[in-house]
């Protein structure tokens, strides 16, 4: 009786053990399944793209900045000359991934990283304007994931991003470049603004959650004035995208931040006139070539050029254009574009040509100096060989005058002694 216990006991636990490993092999096999639905993750020599899902971890770089560039793609697909853009910042940042949201990855990550934040969601979800939601979009992917905000028509120059924070700004946590770039002025006002087609950030910045939840009072403060819903909101009721959630909205919320840190003002003397970046708290602000060269004429003194923005106007409608394909309005911004390109090309024709003026002149005065130079130094060679040579003509004629005096010396004391000789037999004579 006792072993017909043991033996069904033990059957028992048999059975207990198989259903409970069972259990977690069909578990396994439903990840390794679910995982294979998702896009994969490719990797090239240099660097990788990422075209996936939500990742569960933060670059192993922390809590320096990831090494990740986010672009966000339009209906229109992105053109052969992003895919330039993008290529070349691959080419000078190895290491570098990138990934480029379609609105479905970037639903997907807003989902699983602002589940606990149902006021974002809601109003990223029921936003219609289109450039409404990728502006928020930037802000929220940078705040839960960190790295490199590049719009598509943004091109890198040839300074690895690696480089444009220096080792003593090494604490920043948020980078952004100037894109208005102005003097104070006595009415406290603050006319710079940060550009924000391009932002480096680590995550979590709560300057970014300040943007966040700036935007999201002001499309509700909006909604209510219209008495309408988010979803309602048009662009007739926004006076400028820029202020609302465009790089003016950026740079109120990053001000407003870095105020309530700070426990003090901030103008346009702590943030303007840059020539070289400057730390403030944690929010690294570069001058204002590094991300809006054009803009700020490429002056001089006014730092290093890290980025170029095209504005192509890819957000703007299907067609990538600021107006429908074909209509007047195109045909308007098409040939302002290209009468400001020309005056661009004609102002870089202007600077160089003039740079190259100086640069002949420089060198026209050079060797004027090398030249003069060279005539002074062959006019003292000269006058030193003819001092040498009269002091050895000198010493030669001294030497001379000695051996006469010497051999007029010895013949006057042989006459002397010959005289003395001659007078000698003239005494014993005597």
């Amino acid at each position: 009786m006792y072993r017909q216990t043991s033996c069904q006991y033990q059957t028992l636990l048999l059975s207990t053990v198989v259903i409970f490993l069972l259990i977690i092999v069909a578990i396994q096999h439903e990840e390794i399944s679910n995982k294979q639905k998702l896009p994969i993750s490719t990797k090239s020599s240099n660097s990788s793209v990422v075209i996936s899902a939500p990742l569960a971890t933060h670059s192993s770089e922390a809590p320096g900045f990831p090494k990740k560039l986010w672009y966000k793609v339009g209906p229109q697909g992105v053109s052969d000359e992003a895919k330039r853009f993008r290529h070349h910042c691959l080419d000078i940042n190895p290491g570098f991934e990138y990934e480029v949201l379609t609105d479905a990855f970037a639903d997907e990550y807003l989902w699983k990283w602002f589940s606990h934040r149902p006021d974002i969601l809601n109003t990223y979800f029921s936003l219609s304007i289109p450039i409404l939601k990728a502006d928020l979009l930037r802000y929220l992917i940078l705040y839960a994931y960190g790295g490199v905000w590049f719009d598509l028509d943004v091109s890198c120059e040839d300074i690895p991003i690696d480089d444009w924070v220096l080792e003593e700004h090494r604490t920043a946590n948020l980078v952004v470049g100037l894109e208005f770039d102005y003097d104070y002025q006595e009415d406290t006002a603050m006319y710079s603004q940060f550009a924000s087609w391009t932002i480096m950030a680590k995550p979590r910045s709560p300057h970014l959650m300040q943007v966040i939840n700036d935007i999201l009072d002001e499309l509700n403060e909006i909604a209510r004035r219209n008495e309408v819903s988010i979803e309602g909101i048009e662009l007739s009721m926004i006076s400028d995208v820029v202020d609302i959630t465009g790089p003016k909205r950026m740079t109120w919320g990053i001000i407003k931040s870095l105020k309530e840190i700070l426990g003090r003002e901030l103008d346009d003397r702590d943030v303007g006139e840059l020539r070289s970046a400057r730390l403030i708290h944690d929010v690294l602000i570069l001058p204002g070539n590094a991300f809006a060269g054009t803009q700020n004429g490429f002056k001089k003194g006014k730092g290093k050029v890290f980025v170029n923005h095209h504005y192509a106007g890819t957000w703007k409608n299907k067609f990538g254009g600021e107006a429908e394909k074909g209509s007047e309005k195109e045909k308007e911004i098409e040939e302002e574009r290209r009468i400001e390109q020309e005056m661009e090309e004609r102002r870089i024709k202007e600077e160089r040509i003039g740079q190259e003026r100086i640069d002949q002149e420089q060198k026209d005065t050079e060797e004027q100096e090398t030249e003069q130079k060279n005539e002074n130094e062959q006019d003292k060679a000269a006058a030193e060989e003819k001092e040498e040579k009269e002091t050895k003509q000198q010493a030669e004629s001294e030497q001379e005058d000695k051996i006469e005096e010497k051999n007029d010396a010895e013949d006057a004391e042989d006459n002397e002694a010959k005289e003395k000789e001659e007078s000698e037999p003239e005494k014993e004579n005597l």
